[in-house]
């Protein structure tokens, strides 16, 4: 899934990910089994929680860890 936009302030840009990333795995798992609706309800659970993606950028792979705020 490749990363689009982000909104200022998110937990996906204070993880320091960028428009143009690719997740290619989340917590361990590739992408591709998760699929964007699984990826979606995973980020949306409104709860506190942290996920740790495998993101290709420039021709490499890192590791970023993302942490999700309680909704209110």
């Amino acid at each position: 899934m490749e990363i689009t936009a982000l909104y200022v302030d998110s937990p996906a840009a204070a993880a320091g990910l960028l428009p143009g990333d690719q997740i290619t795995a989340i917590d361990d798992r590739p992408f591709a089994d998760i699929g964007l609706a699984r990826a979606w309800q995973l980020f949306r659970t409104g709860s506190s929680s942290t996920h740790r993606l495998l993101v290709h950028r420039d021709g490499h792979h890192q590791t970023i860890d993302i942490v999700l705020r309680e909704r209110i």
